[in-house]
């Protein structure tokens, strides 16, 4: 069942979904209210056990936020938003997966309230800092460059766990989203306690949102603070196990290895269990502290040999051909080549990368072109960076710009060859509007009431296609440089409405209330079109449309109509009948849309730097008419278009 969005105001979406769930009446997600920085919101309808709300910063990578148990069908969440994020979207899900995991379900229970988020760069990374309930300070430091480009990030507390197989004691953990971010290498969580913790009794584990995929992790304490590596986003925690006087039995973890992550994650549970081991051995004096230590880099070097063997090994032949999968790779050996330990590029997978990286190169190479060549609505922008990426990625680890083997040539070369591609246009971007009306209208009369509630959507979400015409003329006497493109879009048009009016009519033997719901949703993938100006190589104007082209995009509506009888007592024998509910079809209406802003649109805020122009429009326009004839309407307009100017002649 595919997600049905809902957007209540202009900072705040909801997503009603019902997760692996069939049933007569779906999952829904209502908002409450919101005070300061707390939002309410309500499930209905839930059908398990457990329900959970789930947020996101971009509608693609979702965490989690909150669970509870519903009581018939309903759950209240309440949830304090204090990120410095211009949107928040939520969405509730009932987790019913009809083949469950055989992974040790330990049940995370995340705190929303103490919680931080920031944006990481690739320019500066970033820095998250919390001090929890307890007064444990949990700090996430990440270097610069081990995110690719800005990616908004959470992180919080977990305060108690359903099923986690340790004690109490010094047990310190959180949850990070989005759920499955990568870096490029090694982040550092860093957890310090109030008072000193057992240190060699400390052991680190790591788990996934859904509290599965739960494994022991290699860690480091110095002082009051337990150090673990952060490769890619899930869950992370430490606890003080007590150790038994003599040795125990290993502990097993055994998991069919589907992907790289699987394999990684299998070799940091080895590398774990040993950490463990060793651990007990110097408690019990069984070793002297620097054998504690060179043992502890031999268990990494191990544990990065296990990584290349099942993680990298059988995917090398499959590399040398496919873009993604060999970038993927060149990004794994790169991070196994900084924490080896020795000295960067004379290490084992510093030489795979070199063998590996010019057949990455020549398979990215004919991916970026022969797309741009065959499709010229693709993104040459897109193209170019990607290029460039993998381009500079294998001369920093080749020191060559020659052919190194490819039929496409040297990078000069391939560098003309895609700037002559068809795909490149002046402009690339996209383009983002929604428009918003709600009206409520309140009558009371004698004998009754007459209330009508209308919210009516339409939102376009998309991207420049095709150059369509272009035209401009240089600077002459005092006349300003003007240029004009004209481009075709193509997109998502969307438009939902829903309508409940009721009227209350009471009469001396019994009172009728009629209800009515109209509602209609459709969505369109359409062209759209995009007018851009420019004068003296300055902003002037942009306008962009779908739907007014002359092809129609219908969304029809459906009434449901039923009356009600409430009968005083006694004179039931006067009662007119109930009546429904009936439904019937209602009519129809046409989506489209038209957006314009110029350089002097007080609503509008333009910026335009390093050939990226990024155009924000917000207005809201209320008309109210006062009682008895109560009635308020809102029109909310927003709107985004963010635009690149190519950089290829």
């Amino acid at each position: 069942m595919q997600p049905n969005p809902v957007r209540l105001a202009l900072t705040l979406l909801i997503i009603l979904s019902c997760a692996f769930t069939h049933s007569a009446s779906a999952l829904s997600l209502h908002w409450l209210g919101r005070n300061d920085s707390v939002t309410r919101l309500e499930t209905t309808n839930a059908p398990g056990p457990r329900v959970q709300l789930q947020g996101s910063f971009d509608l693609e990578n979702w965490f989690l936020l909150a669970a509870g148990a519903p009581v018939e069908g309903r759950f209240t969440f309440t949830h304090t938003n204090s990120e410095p994020l211009p949107l928040t979207f939520y969405r509730a899900v009932t987790p019913a997966d009809p083949n469950p995991s055989p992974d040790p379900q330990i049940d995370p229970r995340p705190d929303p309230t103490q919680s931080i988020s920031t944006l990481l760069t690739p320019e500066l990374g970033g820095r998250l800092d919390i001090v929890d309930s307890d007064g444990v300070l949990y700090s996430l430091l990440v270097r610069s460059n081990l995110v690719r480009e800005p990616v908004a990030v959470r992180m919080t507390v977990i305060t108690n766990f359903g099923a986690l197989p340790f004690g109490p004691q010094f047990r310190a953990s959180v949850m990070f989203e989005p759920e499955g971010l990568e870096f490029r290498g090694p982040a550092e969580l860093r957890i310090e306690f109030p008072t000193d913790p057992p240190e060699l009794e400390l052991l680190a584990y790591g788990f996934n949102a859904q509290g599965g995929g739960f494994h022991l992790r290699p860690w480091t304490v110095t002082n009051r603070t337990a150090v673990l590596e952060v490769s890619h986003f899930s869950g992370s925690g430490v606890a003080a196990v007590p150790l038994p006087p003599a040795p125990q039995p290993k502990l097993t973890y055994e998991q069919f290895r589907s992907s790289t992550r699987d394999a990684i994650r299998d070799a940091d549970h080895w590398a774990g269990t040993r950490y463990r081991e060793l651990s007990g051995r110097r408690q019990r004096n069984e070793i002297s502290l620097a054998e504690f230590e060179e043992q502890l880099g031999g268990i990494r070097a191990i544990r990065n040999r296990m990584i290349f063997i099942q993680a990298i090994q059988p995917l090398l032949h499959q590399a040398a051909t496919d873009c993604e999968i060999g970038g993927l790779i060149l990004d794994r050996l790169d991070r196994l080549e900084s924490e080896n330990g020795g000295s960067y590029g004379k290490g084992l997978y510093y030489q795979e990368m070199l063998k590996l990286a010019p057949k990455v190169r020549c398979a990215c190479a004919h991916q970026y072109i022969d797309t741009c060549e065959s499709n010229p609505a693709s993104s040459g922008q897109s193209a170019r960076t990607g290029l460039n990426r993998i381009l500079e990625t294998c001369q920093l680890i080749t020191g060559r710009i020659d052919a190194q083997g490819c039929d496409l040539g040297d990078d000069a070369e391939l560098d003309r060859r895609l700037a002559a591609a068809p795909c490149h246009k002046p402009w690339e971007g996209v383009l983002r509007f929604s428009e918003v009306m709600t009206e409520v209208t309140n009558l009371d009369y004698e004998g009754g009431f007459y209330q009508d509630r209308i919210r009516e959507e339409t939102s376009f979400v998309g991207r420049i296609t095709r150059l369509l015409s272009s035209d401009g003329d240089p600077a002459i006497d005092n006349l300003p440089s003007w240029a004009a493109w004209v481009f075709e879009l193509s997109g998502t048009l969307a438009g939902t409405v829903r309508e409940d009016s009721t009227r209350v009519l009471s009469y001396e033997d019994f009172t009728t209330t009629e209800t009515i719901r109209v509602t209609a949703n459709a969505r369109y993938t359409t062209p759209g079109d995009l007018h851009l100006l420019f004068e003296d190589d300055a902003f002037d104007s942009l306008s962009f449309s779908a739907g007014l082209a002359g092809v129609k995009y219908p969304m029809s509506r459906t009434s449901v109509e039923q009356v009600t009888v409430d009968c005083k007592p006694g004179r039931e024998r006067f009662c007119p009948p109930p009546r429904g509910p009936e439904t019937h079809p209602d009519g129809s209406d046409d989506l489209h849309f038209a957006a314009l802003a110029d350089a002097d649109t007080p609503e509008a805020t333009v910026t335009f730097a390093n050939g990226k122009l990024k155009v924000t429009y917000r207005r809201v326009r209320v008309d109210s008419q006062p009682a008895p004839f109560s009635q308020t309407i809102t029109w909310t307009e927003s709107w985004t278009a963010e635009l690149w100017r190519s950089s290829t002649p």
